[in-house]
């Protein structure tokens, strides 16, 4: 039970901490030889990004409030008194929750920062309690919660992203690297390298410094991908001429 009670904590301190999450590094194209099939893996999810905004579902928050009063009743030991504590960040933020502004950033964050607050104390009252019947009830509620907290979390970071014109120049971006791939597929290697070229300009024009650092990596592997292949490339299009 302890080293469950561990996992979760883990799994909290991963999720809700304002990062976007493990980005896998974009896979480099072969130096040498002739081009072989890239993977199309090209999308705002690439980096990390959820598009869209956290929906409102009455009956899901419904679900979420129900049986909130129960965890905290009985007993005055230390975990009923962080139950108590939890369940009323819990209700607080359902309550900011209800309103359904999804792209009010100040709403958003408001809401996820009841959630973190409440999530917290229900783990630390698992710490303490030791009915195995209710540790079950509050840890199915606990993931129930972080379940919402990741929809809201996600939501934020798109709408900042969105605000900041990120979202519109990393979409341009990889539009055009697939093209460009579409192009090396085709062996057409005039094209593919005038798309590589442009797509590695419009990754080079997102300002990174308003990205968190596993996103800037991402953009730069995208950057490195392109400059790499576009030297691949200019060698084929060079021996091609000599043909």
């Amino acid at each position: 039970l302890k080293v469950r009670n561990q996992e979760l904590e883990a799994q909290l301190a991963a999720r809700s901490d304002g990062g976007l999450g493990e980005l896998a590094a974009a896979p480099l194209p072969p130096k040498k030889g002739s081009p072989e099939r890239l993977p199309r893996r090209s999308s705002l999810e690439d980096f990390g990004i959820k598009a869209g905004a956290a929906t409102t579902d009455a009956e899901a928050l419904d679900d979420l409030e129900r049986g909130l009063d129960g965890i905290g009743k009985s007993d005055a030991d230390m975990h009923v008194r962080f139950y108590q504590k939890g369940t009323a960040s819990i209700k607080l933020a359902i309550e900011v929750d209800r309103r359904g502004e999804s792209k009010n950033l100040g709403m958003l964050e408001r809401a996820l920062g009841h959630y973190k607050a409440g999530i917290s104390d229900l783990m630390k009252g698992m710490k303490y309690d030791k009915r195995p019947k209710r540790l079950s009830v509050v840890r199915l509620k606990t993931h129930k919660v972080l379940s919402r907290a990741e929809d809201l979390s996600s939501a934020i970071k798109f709408n900042k992203l969105s605000r900041d014109g990120v979202t519109t120049k990393l979409e341009t971006a990889v539009e055009t690297l697939e093209l460009a791939k579409k192009e090396d597929d085709s062996t057409n290697f005039d094209e593919a390298l005038m798309l590589y070229t442009q797509a590695y300009d419009e990754f080079k024009g997102v300002n990174l410094k308003n990205l968190s650092s596993k996103l800037a990596q991402n953009v730069e592997a995208k950057m490195l991908s392109c400059e790499e292949r576009m030297e691949d490339l200019k060698s084929i299009i060079g021996q091609l001429k000599k043909l």
